[in-house]
């Protein structure tokens, strides 16, 4: 008797194969130009479906899972080409339209995780800053004020002159995210939210387990697989690494922006932000350490004219007030914050290591030596000893 695979246990597998495939699993290092780039990873990726279902019994519909990709795929393509030939209104047009429609639509939705999943008081999120001069209170670390809004350059989920609010999931990828600069000049604060209605584009999927257990939203685990595989062309197009980190223009980001400028416009959606691993922690993107989220201002013009802080980010989030990396370095941990039990299980993994060969790879060993770094100790720190609180948008 043939053993039939459920569609469950077919799109597991195809998960597992696709995530273990460097060529298809994010972040991208651009070999071609990105049109080609794009289409020979997408081409893979649709080989990767066809083996399987050549080698397999599966009540899967992969037929239909190749139609939605292909689809997804090609729409990309063409926004790559408009934009790149400079017609840049038709390329965020057509953008639009592979999206909306409710077939695709949908699955944006499957992939997003509530917002409290990934930003609460047992898990806040941070922000970094660097400054020459003091930063004090808590508008000084929110996103850049609309009136100094000629002050914001583009980056990868943001066009020039659109402030968003960029947090991590830990220090140590803010950080990273700086390009490692030196600490005397940086402020730190961390993030939580109360908020049980909005939500977050998850594009770090290999965390697929995890962060949605508390998710009490009735898509299922495995709706959620299947609408990973078909979004697979839009998270390929989003992850590809800056090449030329002094361009003026930045190719891999068209498709970054155009997204979040979809994201953005939809004001009354509960999408107000973007997850996705670092392009600059490829040793450690498994690990929830190596998350930065994205939030767009979702502001309409008269709010922007009237305010200084987005009203809807304003109203999300309760942060601390920025302290001084150096400053709160000096502290003494022990006294503040005893060892508990994520550095015992860290000290032991040192010991481990230090018995059979050392330590080889740093970026490879941080997951689990972590707890002993002072990017964990100043998390801890700042979040025992400093208040939460709102800010006001016109602040």
């Amino acid at each position: 008797m043939n053993n039939i695979k459920s569609s469950n246990q077919s799109l597991t597998e195809l998960l597992d194969a696709l995530f273990s495939d460097e060529e298809l699993n994010p972040p991208f290092e651009l070999k071609k130009d990105i049109v080609s780039d794009f289409n020979e990873r997408c081409e893979k990726f649709t080989n990767l479906i066809e083996d399987y279902a050549n080698n397999n019994q599966t009540t899967l519909k992969t037929a239909v899972l190749l139609n939605r990709v292909d689809e997804l795929k090609n729409g990309i393509v063409i926004c790559l080409k408009k934009f790149l030939s400079g017609d840049i209104k038709s390329a965020y047009e057509k953008f639009e339209s592979i999206l909306e429609p409710d077939v695709i639509n949908k699955h944006i939705l499957h992939v997003t995780v509530p917002l409290r999943s990934i930003c609460n008081d047992e898990q806040p999120l941070y922000r970094v800053r660097k400054s020459d001069s003091p930063l004090i209170t808590r508008p000084d670390i929110f996103h850049i004020p609309f009136s100094k809004r000629h002050l914001v350059s583009a980056q990868r989920y943001s066009v020039a002159g659109l402030p968003c609010l960029y947090l991590g999931t830990s220090l140590y990828v803010c950080w990273q995210e700086m390009n490692k600069p030196d600490f005397d000049k940086l402020y730190i604060s961390a993030f939580t939210t109360e908020d049980n209605n909005s939500r977050v584009l998850n594009f770090a999927p290999s965390l697929l387990n995890s962060v949605y257990e508390d998710d009490e939203s009735t898509t299922s685990l495995v709706q959620r697989k299947a609408s990973y595989l078909i979004l697979w062309p839009l998270i390929i197009a989003c992850s590809f690494i800056r090449k030329h980190s002094d361009s003026k223009f930045i190719q891999e980001y068209i498709i970054p922006n155009l997204l979040m400028q979809w994201v953005s416009q939809r004001i009354q959606s509960p999408i107000v932000g973007i997850s996705y691993f670092s392009t600059r922690m490829k040793k450690t993107k498994n690990s929830r350490k190596s998350i930065n989220v994205v939030f767009p201002p979702k502001s309409t013009y008269k709010q922007i004219a009237e305010n200084d802080f987005s009203p809807r980010l304003s109203s999300l989030f309760d942060f601390t007030p920025p302290v001084a990396w150096q400053v709160l370095k000096t502290l003494d941990y022990q006294v503040v914050c005893p060892k508990n039990e994520e550095q015992k299980d860290a000290l032991e993994h040192l010991k481990y290591r230090e018995k059979r060969r050392g330590i080889t790879d740093f970026d490879e060993d941080l997951v689990k030596l972590y707890p002993l770094t002072d990017f964990y100790k100043l998390e801890v720190i700042i979040d025992q000893l400093f208040d939460y609180s709102k800010i006001d948008a016109d602040s």
